[in-house]
């Protein structure tokens, strides 16, 4: 009720952090909110591309330096029919339209809305975003500098503000993304783009708010979702225009198989993983995208659960890295970890399960305590069968707590490939999630 489709903010709340090595791990607590559309204009910072078009967000570059940054404005964002919000430094102000909001007065808020959009920077819910900048130092100059660097941006998918062990979380550990944020500043007001898949995608993209940027829900259409235009200036674009080479490797929801807003149409060299974000739901799919190719999994047809996809899109990340040592890269990781089917391989599993029986076959019990089953759809013959439709799973707790130590490793595997190759010290690592937790799925 209170996390994802939401305009509120339990369970939403996640941290910037940003490492600058020589600098101190510091928490910033900005009075003034901020949100992930500001790390678009502080990546061309950063990278020392300019931009000759209006952004919403404005760079993080003041509150890195200086710790403060008096200009920064009040926050508004408004999802659907769900209601609308603003965020100053100190109040929350929220109007949630129930299914008895008389229409008009619907009508009413959202035009005044629209005068708000059209006047300060709008942002939507919260995610973790952890921001690592490698900084090298140019003898010329009293100040660090980031030269040409690595951006590798990752972006969990309804990853909950409670989900990181240095949050709090006491179930299991992330001791990866853990220690990216004991080496790095902490920002204690971030806001993601907005509060579902696809639009959060767009301001990111775009670095414009729900307001202005183009994908504003999770429309369907044709195999896919709503497009992004062609010709829409997205961060890959102008990294691309800078040599960057460009990759995105994961689940993409911007724009159907064949659109202009497919990632191959958006500045991205190298495409692998699901274009819609709606099969993206099922870890075992029958197939995958690679570039503007369909590839079957022959692991996965019919009941068949052989061929994990997150581990496969992992390994394609690995290779993009190592392809891409010798010159500046950007990888985009839009991981389908946790969302939502909540199904994790046997090696994960067992680290949160106890055999209750000494022979197969097995019977567990859960060691995070009382489960419920959840009751899915695991008949082959049904339309939505490993095409969006969520498997049943008799340990939702475990599965879930197995699949976030998955993905923490996956942040591990990817620094440490970094480290192998030298890299680690010119590149910018960011974790975020994409929006809050979700109840679906178990």
């Amino acid at each position: 009720v209170w996390g994802k489709h939401t305009i509120f903010e339990t369970a939403l709340r996640s941290p910037l952090i940003i490492k600058v090595p020589g600098q101190e791990a510091r928490r910033i607590s900005s009075e003034m909110p901020v949100s992930s559309s500001d790390l678009y204009p502080t990546l061309m910072e950063l990278t020392d591309i300019p931009t000759n078009f209006p952004l919403d967000g404005q760079s993080l570059m003041p509150l890195i330096k200086e710790g403060k940054d008096e200009s920064r404005e009040a926050l508004a964002f408004s999802y659907f029919n769900n209601g609308i919000s603003m965020r100053t430094d100190k109040y929350r102000l929220m109007k949630y339209f129930r299914e008895e909001t008389p229409k008009i007065e619907q009508l009413i808020i959202k035009a005044k809305m629209k005068f708000i959009q059209n006047s300060l920077p709008i942002y939507t819910l919260l995610s973790a975003i952890f921001l690592i900048a490698a900084v090298s130092c140019a003898s010329s100059k009293e100040e660090e500098v980031l030269e040409k660097p690595n951006i590798i941006y990752i972006l969990a998918d309804d990853l909950g503000y409670g989900d990181l062990s240095f949050l709090g979380q006491t179930k299991f550990k992330t001791p990866n993304i853990d220690k990216l944020a004991a080496e790095g500043m902490v920002f204690t007001q971030h806001y993601a783009g907005t509060t579902v898949c696809a639009p959060s995608r767009s301001a990111l993209m775009t670095g414009l708010h729900t307001g202005h940027t183009q994908v504003r829900g999770n429309r369907g259409l044709n195999g896919g979702q709503f497009p992004l235009k062609e010709g829409t200036q997205t961060l890959a674009t102008l990294l691309k225009e800078a040599g960057y080479a460009t990759g995105a490797f994961g689940k993409w929801g911007l724009g159907y198989p064949g659109s202009e807003g497919e990632p191959l149409n958006q500045g991205f060299d190298v495409f692998f993983g699901f274009n819609s974000q709606t099969i993206a739901h099922n870890y075992y799919p029958r197939e995958l995208w690679d570039n503007d190719k369909i590839i079957t999994l022959e692991g996965n047809q019919g009941r068949e659960q052989g061929q994990y996809a997150p581990n496969l899109i992992q390994e394609k990340r690995l290779a993009f890295i190592e392809k891409n040592k010798d010159n500046p890269f950007f990888m985009f990781v839009p991981t389908i970890v946790p969302h939502a089917e909540l199904f994790a391989p046997e090696e994960y599993m067992e680290k949160f399960l106890t055999k209750t029986n000494p022979e197969p076959p097995y019977q567990y019990e859960s060691k995070l305590g009382p489960e419920t089953y959840y009751d899915g759809l695991d008949d082959p013959e049904h339309p939505r069968y490993k095409a969006g439709g969520y498997g049943s799973q008799a340990y939702p707790h475990a599965a879930f707590a197995a699949m976030v130590t998955l993905l923490d490793d996956h942040v591990g595997q990817i620094v440490s490939k970094l480290e192998e190759l030298n890299l680690l010290e010119n590149t910018i690592v960011i974790f975020t999630s994409d929006n809050g937790p979700h109840l679906e799925g178990g």
